[in-house]
């Protein structure tokens, strides 16, 4: 099962990603015409902004700004946006130690991030705490709290470098399916390890390409395809489950492994499907001859059924 599921993902190397693409307008179910943000997104914004920061109870917090950055407040957005949600604090008005400080809101934020699942008009809602003080790489922001734009978009035309968008993706996949092996493997405090500096690669290399390249940098597209294809997700399951098991003394392991086995034959079986088409398409409907007798039809691109008695029907 885990051969085929690793070959599955070897074989997987190009993705679609022509969402990247830069539009010709701001989202619309966010923006008018006049680059306004609608009042009751801003609203309801405000109202999230306010309970996550009321959550964070640390002496002496004051709520700088809150803004929406990333793809929604650009023209790069697409269905898979986040509405990227700041809350900007200053963190040298604290009197607390500014490692301590980042590793207490990332944790305030993930477990905010993981617990909750707003939607607004189709996009999730992202929390993340900065640092008023910190250099930020993004084209464009606009500040919740003034209704006003801090940093207004621009339509550039990028140049994006999808040969190496595929590249970098496919080499972090076979990293985080490395994290895999070693759980099947049932070295649960070695996947732990491994699964946190390869958590805290995936935040110094996307912050590296944001600072060089910004938003159309290849390590910064390269983390989206991840967080896109779900991988970025089944790092997190793989963390909490690999952690679960190095505490646990006792259990039916056995039905756990089961379960753990049929999720990832689960996730096979989706992508398997979700790839068929295109591929098929491309390997029997890229020619260029027209049909002729007695092939006058074009084939299906659906997936035909098993043989009769096939063990897997």
């Amino acid at each position: 099962m885990n051969k085929t599921w690793k070959t599955f993902l070897n074989d997987s190397k190009n993705y679609d990603l022509s969402s990247f693409i830069v539009k010709k307008e701001l989202n619309p179910k966010f923006w008018s015409n006049n680059n306004e943000l609608d009042p009751e997104i801003r609203e309801k914004l405000l109202e999230i902004a306010v309970e996550f920061f009321n959550s964070l109870e640390v002496e002496g917090i004051q709520l700088d700004d809150i803004t929406l950055t990333g793809s929604l407040s650009n023209y790069n957005w697409s269905e898979f946006s986040d509405v990227d949600l700041h809350i900007l604090v200053d963190f040298d008005s604290l009197d607390i130690d500014i490692d301590t400080l980042k590793d207490y809101f990332r944790a305030k934020q993930t477990v905010w991030n993981k617990k909750h699942d707003i939607m607004i008009r189709g996009h999730e809602v992202e929390i993340y705490v900065q640092d008023t003080n910190e250099p930020h790489a993004a084209t464009a922001v606009y500040s919740i709290l003034n209704d006003d734009w801090d940093i207004e978009p621009s339509q550039v035309d990028p140049k994006i470098d999808f040969k190496s968008i595929n590249a970098k993706a496919n080499f972090l996949m076979a990293e985080i399916d490395k994290a895999c092996e070693m759980y099947c493997d049932k070295e649960y405090q070695k996947t732990i390890v491994y699964v946190e500096k390869m958590r805290e690669k995936l935040r110094k290399f996307r912050k590296a390409g944001l600072d060089t390249g910004g938003e159309f940098s290849v390590e910064n597209l390269s983390f989206k395809v991840l967080r896109r294809n779900g991988y970025l997700k089944k790092l997190s399951d793989l963390a909490t489950k690999a952690y679960d098991k190095a505490m646990s003394m006792d259990g039916n392991y056995k039905e756990h492994w089961k379960k753990f086995q049929e999720e990832l034959e689960e996730d096979y079986q989706q992508a398997v499907k979700s790839k068929h088409s295109s591929g098929k398409k491309e390997l029997i409907g890229g020619g260029e001859e027209p049909n002729s007798a007695p092939y006058v039809k074009k084939p299906s691109y659906k997936r035909g059924n098993p043989p009769v008695g096939y063990a897997g029907s």
